[in-house]
């Protein structure tokens, strides 16, 4: 069986390439991968408080906190990873560059999460429901269409669901906690 994957950015900026100017240089490594996932001593990277890699100083852009040519994806061809809660299972599919991570995320039935996080997202509930539990007792409940953000060690909460549930989590190095951006 032979699978066809969109072109990497090098092969796009080679399209575009009329003979008379160099491809860009201001690309992020990230985008010569369809499907990047770092290894796992990338990974401690990725809460670093030494290095800002999302943050590039390219003229003309100079100064832009992650900047990406437009891409397309098809959740159908990340695979999936199963991750056993307290009850029930999660299972991602997930996107990782350089201080950013994107996944699809579903709760089975009777999910519990095995941990109280204490990592920032931002979270969209595409289908079911949920509630979040904070560690201090409060509870808050999502439905399909809504969401929240939370930075980084600004709660610790985790997630539950009688039902299952569908979510697109976004997280990285731009949910660090910082006192000067606290709202």
């Amino acid at each position: 069986m032979m699978s066809i994957l969109p072109p990497t950015a090098s092969a796009i900026s080679e399209i575009w390439s009329n003979g008379e100017r160099d491809p860009s240089s201001c690309l992020p490594p990230w985008f010569d991968t369809m499907i990047a996932v770092a290894p796992i001593s990338t990974a401690r990277f990725a809460s670093s408080t030494d290095i800002m890699p999302l943050r590039q100083k390219c003229p003309p852009q100079s100064d832009r906190t992650f900047s990406a040519i437009f891409q397309s994806i098809d959740w159908s061809l990340i695979p999936r990873t199963e991750h056993p809660g307290e009850s029930g299972t999660a299972y991602w599919q997930t996107l990782q560059f350089l201080g950013l991570r994107i996944r699809i995320v579903e709760y089975s039935p009777g999910y519990i999460a095995d941990h109280w996080c204490q990592k920032g997202h931002l979270v969209h509930c595409l289908e079911g429901g949920f509630v979040s539990e904070m560690e201090d007792a409060e509870r808050f409940t999502l439905s399909e269409g809504m969401g929240y953000i939370v930075s980084d060690e600004l709660s610790s909460h985790r997630s539950v669901t009688k039902e299952g549930v569908k979510l697109l989590i976004v997280d990285g190095d731009f949910l660090k906690k910082s006192q000067s951006d606290i709202i």
